[in-house]
């Protein structure tokens, strides 16, 4: 299964800024045949302003992976993705960060469960966003927090 996601912005009255929060982009979860790549792709950050870093508590600190029982299976956290930037979107439009994590050999993604986005700042954990998905497609539950 393949989903591929919009990253919805957010914008700040106090800032001249346009913020893309944490999101998962796009994931590949019960593959089967020659096309077996579990992969999960996410949104880090993004600010139009390069003097302006987001606050720590909307910062991804890892990924939580839960099967359909609600075990949590797998935690991974951004050092542990591959990242690279995007170059932006038109003028005045980047950079954005990604991450992504390719599942090992023999490691499976869970076919159906959740995903958890995570901050923990100054001892508080914060579930920023929650990725709830199956065979049917996937809902997503974001924080008012971020």
């Amino acid at each position: 299964m393949f989903f591929f996601f919009v990253v919805t912005t957010k914008t700040s009255s106090s800032q001249s800024t346009i913020e893309w929060p944490a999101a998962i982009v796009e994931m590949h979860y019960n593959n089967t045949g020659p096309d077996m790549n579990e992969y999960i792709e996410v949104h880090f950050h993004y600010s139009e302003n390069p003097f302006y870093f987001p606050c720590p508590c909307h910062i991804l600190s890892e990924l939580r992976f839960f099967n359909q029982s609600g075990l949590l299976y797998k935690t991974i956290t951004p050092a542990m993705m591959s990242g690279f930037n995007s170059g932006g979107w038109g003028s005045g439009y980047g950079p954005h960060s990604f991450g992504y994590y390719q599942f090992a050999p023999g490691e499976d993604f869970a076919d159906e469960g959740k995903v958890q986005l995570i901050n923990i700042f100054n001892g508080v954990t914060t579930v920023m966003a929650e990725y709830i998905y199956n065979g049917s497609g996937i809902t997503e539950q974001r924080s008012s927090q971020t």
